[in-house]
C-alpha cells in the first residue's frame, strides 16, 4: 500500500471517530474534553493507532480510558458502516500526553520567570538599602 493512501484513509477514519465521539456517544465520561488528534494506520490499512488527548486529572484520564476501551465495538461498527474500505481496520486507543505536558511545561516556566522576577526585584531593593 502505499503511504499516500494510508494517509487518506487514517485522516478519514479520524473524522469518522470524532464525528461518533460528537454526536452518537452518550457517556458522559467522554465529554467535550476528549479530542482524537492523529491516526497512525498500519500499512496494510488493518490496524489503526487512534492518539487521542484528554483535558483534565489523572481520575480523568483513566475514567477515557476505560470508556474507550468499553466504546471500542461501538466505533468499530460505525467506523465499518462510513468507511469505504473492505477491511475495518482494528483499533487500538492510545493516550497522547504531548498537550498536557506542554501546559505543564509551560506552567512551570511561567512560575519561574515569575520567581526570578521576584527575586530579581528584591536584589534590587536590597542593593538600594545602605545597611
Amino acid at each position: 500500500m502505499s503511504s499516500r493512501r494510508s494517509m487518506q484513509t487514517a485522516d478519514e477514519v479520524r473524522r469518522i471517530l470524532s464525528e461518533t465521539l460528537r454526536n452518537k456517544v452518550k457517556d458522559p465520561v467522554l465529554d467535550a474534553r476528549v479530542s482524537f488528534i492523529e491516526v497512525r494506520m498500519s500499512g496494510d490499512l488493518a490496524n489503526a493507532n487512534v492518539y487521542y488527548s484528554v483535558l483534565g486529572d489523572e481520575e480523568k484520564r483513566k475514567a477515557v480510558s476505560q470508556s474507550l476501551s468499553k466504546a471500542h465495538g461501538f466505533f468499530r461498527r460505525e467506523l465499518g458502516s462510513k468507511l469505504h474500505s473492505r477491511l475495518t481496520p482494528q483499533i487500538h486507543f492510545i493516550e497522547d500526553r504531548t498537550i498536557a505536558e506542554g501546559f505543564a511545561m509551560d506552567q512551570l516556566i511561567s512560575k519561574v520567570i515569575a520567581a526570578d522576577q521576584s527575586g530579581q526585584k528584591e536584589n534590587e531593593a536590597n542593593s538600594k538599602d545602605p545597611d
